[in-house]
């Protein structure tokens, strides 16, 4: 047994723990094996029922932080607290001293691993015909009926989420997608309240509107939704595509093939808290120029600004924005 009153714990500092072991080291150790900038179900909630937890490097604070959609975020540190319920930070770090011993030559082994893993979400629709009110809603974002097709949009009438059904008598679309010849969807209801509004099993290298990618042309943005990128499309002719969230990040690999094809590259994200954390993490890593919607028209993303002041207006925004 370690004693954790014994000196040596008692003055362990995060920079002791830091010289032997990355942040990333640690919350390895507790979690397993994961990627940063996915989302994966929370670990600190077991009653956690869709992806809501990630890690992510953060620009401002230069350094990796865990965020859980309940509410929790922190470093590796607090991660360690929040998990096994310790009752102050240098508790934490002197558990993480005693898990992972600052001696080298003794081999690391999990004492807590955690399967950090993707909700499984099987999703299937019953589609309906495009009606009326449909027209309507897209179009306040400038989007029309041949653009619709273009990004395989189709109205729905319910879906089976784990052969539970359920009906969406509001307006709602399923976003069909199709790579590696394995079809999924993103199923939006506009009008729901915020936790039905999104079911999804794209996996998270799935980037909206990539499949409607030019060969080539001047310029790409990345955006975070596929309304954005329709609405993009439609009224500035510009190509775009979307990640599944904010908090995702892009395989080097991919972001190498963007750099390639596009002479230009930037982000569109929203103007908030997250979409500006997300982008200076993308100036970071990738060397990608941000650009948001100016403070002054009181929306944060593209498609919000062609319906807040109309399409003209919201093109020569963006123009002058590039």
């Amino acid at each position: 047994m370690i004693n954790l009153n014994d000196k040596k714990f008692s003055e362990v500092t995060k920079e002791d723990i830091l010289e032997k072991y990355s942040e990333y080291d640690i919350f390895k150790h507790y979690i397993g094996d994961f990627e940063l900038g996915q989302t994966y179900k929370s670990p600190l909630r077991r009653d956690d029922d869709t992806p809501s937890f990630n890690v992510f490097h953060s620009r401002r604070y230069g350094c990796l932080l865990f965020k859980d959609f309940a509410g929790r975020r922190g470093d590796c540190v607090r991660f360690v607290q929040a998990l096994l319920g310790l009752g102050t930070y240098q508790e934490a770090l002197q558990q993480i001293a005693q898990d992972m011993p600052l001696n080298h030559s003794i081999s690391v082994q999990p004492t807590q691993q955690l399967s950090l893993s993707k909700i499984e979400c099987d999703l299937k629709i019953v589609a309906r015909d495009w009606q009326d009110r449909d027209f309507a809603y897209w179009l306040l974002y400038g989007i029309t009926l041949p653009t619709l097709k273009r990004y395989n949009v189709v109205p729905i009438s319910g879906y089976y989420h784990n052969n539970h059904w359920v009906f969406t008598k509001d307006i709602a679309y399923a976003y069909l997608e199709y790579k590696d010849k394995v079809l999924t969807y993103k199923i939006y209801r506009p009008t729901a309240i915020k936790t039905k509004k999104w079911r999804n099993n794209n996996p998270y290298g799935v980037h909206q509107g990539y499949r409607q990618l030019p060969a080539s042309n001047g310029l790409l943005i990345i955006t975070k939704s596929l309304k954005d990128v329709m609405s993009i499309w439609e009224n500035t002719n510009f190509p775009s595509i979307g990640v599944q969230s904010e908090t995702c990040f892009i395989k080097e690999t991919v972001v190498d093939e963007y750099k390639f094809r596009f002479d230009r590259v930037v982000t569109l994200f929203d103007n908030d808290r997250q979409g500006n954390e997300q982008a200076q993490s993308y100036e970071k890593m990738y060397d990608i120029e941000s650009l948001f919607i100016p403070d002054e028209f009181g929306c944060k993303d593209f498609s919000d600004l062609v319906k807040q002041v109309g399409k003209q207006d919201a093109v020569q925004i963006l123009k002058k924005l590039l």
